[in-house]
């Protein structure tokens, strides 16, 4: 198996908890609830990058970036990484699919 193919569920587990870390500190007590569905959304999809059928990774890559782009103004800003990360695996399964000898 691809081991680089789970390298945004990681950089989004991260995210998450630098996420709730930043919120908690400036919301004391008050964590709000869209928040906890948009970091479980995220974290979904970054794991759906893993899966080998490319129409279910380019799905996982427009929910991830629209939900970055939902959030913007927030938080969106923490999962550029992720999205980075699941286009890179993205171009990278397509490149090892097409050419076997890459």
């Amino acid at each position: 198996m691809r081991t680089y193919a789970y390298l945004p569920v990681g950089i989004a587990a991260v995210t998450d908890l630098a996420t709730a870390w930043m919120v908690l500190a400036n919301q004391p007590g008050n964590y709000p609830y869209r928040v906890i569905m948009l970091q479980l959304i995220i974290l979904l999809s970054a794991l759906l990058m893993a899966f080998p059928n490319k129409a279910i990774r380019v799905m996982a890559i427009l929910v991830l970036t629209g939900g970055a782009a939902v959030a913007l103004a927030s938080i969106g800003m923490f999962y550029v990484p992720t999205i980075i990360a699941s286009g890179w695996v993205l171009v990278r399964s397509e490149r090892t699919d097409s050419d076997p000898g890459a």
